[in-house]
């Protein structure tokens, strides 16, 4: 039975788990791993070929926006206050003017 220092860092990813003989790699979010996530010591006291960790891709979505989504809240409950106001003068106007 053969016995590993500290495994070796992996670039965007971390060892989860470590033991003697063998360690257990995470990659961080946002990127996939690429090869075995365990890595096992060999006879010569030397970690095995690491996994690697590769960024994600993600197809950019494109949101067309002019403007910040509360001053769109904004303008609608302002757009339905002038509403109810022209509905109230409508109503005045047809019923109660004297």
């Amino acid at each position: 039975m053969s016995t590993c220092d500290t495994p070796p860092s992996l670039t965007n990813g971390k060892p989860t788990s470590v033991s003697n003989t063998t360690a257990e790699f995470q990659c961080s979010s946002g990127f996939k791993m690429s090869g075995s996530p365990v890595v096992s010591c060999d006879s010569t006291s030397g970690w095995g070929p690491l996994p690697s960790c590769a960024v994600i891709e993600t197809k950019n979505t494109f949101y067309a926006s002019f403007a910040p989504e509360w001053l769109l809240i904004l303008l609608g409950v302002l757009f339905s206050l002038l509403t109810l106001a022209c509905i109230a003068g409508l109503v005045w106007y047809c019923c109660c003017k004297p």
